[in-house]
């Protein structure tokens, strides 16, 4: 794949491997789908939110999980 030209900056990138459970990953593919994006944007987006923001972007709870959904 060529390097961008021409009002671009060229960004040198890096793979991640991340076991996840194979329905979680179909599941989180077809939600990102409908949302008009994919895996790797999600995945970028993500990580770029740690950095600006210097913590997860999650709200991590030991509280009751909410009944909607619930399989």
């Amino acid at each position: 794949m060529p390097w961008p030209t021409e009002g671009t900056v060229a960004v040198e990138s890096a793979n991640i491997n991340v076991k996840v459970d194979r329905e979680v990953k179909e599941q989180a593919v077809q939600v990102l789908s409908e949302l008009g994006l994919n895996l790797s944007t999600a995945v970028n987006m993500f990580l770029r939110e740690v950095v600006r923001e210097r913590r997860l972007p999650l709200d991590l709870s030991l509280g009751d999980p909410p009944e909607r959904g619930r399989r």
